[in-house]
């Protein structure tokens, strides 16, 4: 009885903001996983001119638990902000009984949006999955891969290509039944994209690599690119509007790996991503951007800062926190998130401003 009360409060709120805002055309949710206030800061301190983050006017708090367990993983966060429901920890778009449950993706192709998908992972990982996938492991990569076949996004570029036509499970090769379902495949190293004219295309899965890419450190160097490749195209497209979620993956890795230089690289890589992104809303008028993450990796802490920026960080651990992390909005319905949340409701919110429901 209280749980259900408390459904109903949370979902009177966001109905008081949504219907105190204008309501974009498009919404392009931004993550960076494992980013949480400090790792913003040492990107900050550490960024030759300032975040592109810090030009959004709304800024918020965000709390992120999983149905189990007052620290989340990705799998369970992921989950809340794609489906508006809590689960366990290693659950991905299905409840803590294993039971399918729909994601913003779903309801919106329903109602004739575009949707993309861009991560700086394999696109079968934790947060891009929770966007199509329901399995209950997030480590069941192959099946994952056989739920993006029916998923009706529009454009994806990720790595993971191996999780679709190097199989170990059924030996399968999925890029045909892909190109079955509509879509142009571009394998790894098949052709830069750059070269590409993705609006030739009805529906393209661009794959940057068999598995994960690389660290930025190591030579990645296309997230800003394909995020401003990503949203020209599903623009071009039409329709009722879109939906792109857009992650910045390895700001968590550099945090399990308590490494102060692979974190800072990957949350301005990130922040460049998020210029391209500002950049379109500020010209496009109809889209609403937020950056936020699914929780906070390491436990980071900054000691100092030195005259040459040099960061000295401390970290609890080498695992995920309980810790609130940041949110930044901008754009028509920005105002709804500049407060102190729940992950659940970007979800509703989301839902609330492109549906009215």
């Amino acid at each position: 009885m209280i749980n259900r009360v408390f459904k109903i409060a949370i979902f009177s709120i966001i109905c008081f903001w949504v219907n105190a805002q204008d309501s974009p055309k498009n919404v392009i949710l931004m993550i960076g996983d494992g980013m949480g206030l400090s790792q913003v800061s040492a990107a900050y301190y550490q960024a030759t001119d300032e975040l592109h983050m810090t030009r959004m006017p709304v800024i918020g708090l965000m709390t992120t638990h999983s149905a189990n367990d007052r620290v989340t993983d990705s799998a369970a966060a992921g989950t809340a902000l794609a489906t508006g429901q809590k689960t366990n920890n290693g659950h991905l778009g299905v409840n803590p009984e294993g039971e399918r449950i729909k994601n913003i993706a779903e309801y919106l192709k329903e109602s004739g949006y575009n949707i993309g998908l861009v991560a700086s992972c394999f696109l079968t990982h934790a947060t891009p999955g929770a966007f199509f996938g329901h399995q209950i492991s997030r480590n069941m990569y192959e099946e994952i891969a056989e739920d993006f076949i029916t998923s009706n996004i529009d454009i994806a570029i990720a790595g993971g290509s191996d999780h679709f036509n190097k199989r170990k499970s059924d030996k399968k090769n999925l890029i045909k039944d892909l190109e079955g379902n509509g879509y142009t495949i571009f394998l790894p190293k098949s052709k830069a994209m750059d070269e590409l004219e993705f609006s030739a295309y009805e529906k393209v899965v661009y794959f940057t690599d068999p598995l994960h890419p690389p660290k930025k450190l190591k030579g990645r160097d296309w997230l800003p690119n394909a995020t401003g490749i990503a949203l020209d195209f599903l623009k071009a497209k039409g329709g009722s509007g879109f939906f792109i979620m857009i992650e910045g993956s390895q700001i968590d890795w550099a945090g399990h790996d308590n490494d102060i230089r692979y974190q800072v690289t990957e949350t301005i890589d990130f922040d460049e991503a998020v210029g391209k992104a500002l950049d379109f809303v500020e010209s496009d008028g109809e889209t609403l951007l937020i950056v936020l993450a699914d929780h906070e990796t390491g436990g980071m802490g900054i000691n100092g800062v030195d005259k040459d920026n040099y960061i000295d960080a401390g970290w609890t651990t080498k695992g995920h926190t309980a810790t609130m992390i940041p949110v930044f909005a901008y754009g028509p319905g920005s105002e709804a998130f500049g407060r102190l949340f729940d992950n659940i409701e970007v979800f509703q919110m989301i839902k609330a401003l492109l549906l009215g429901e």
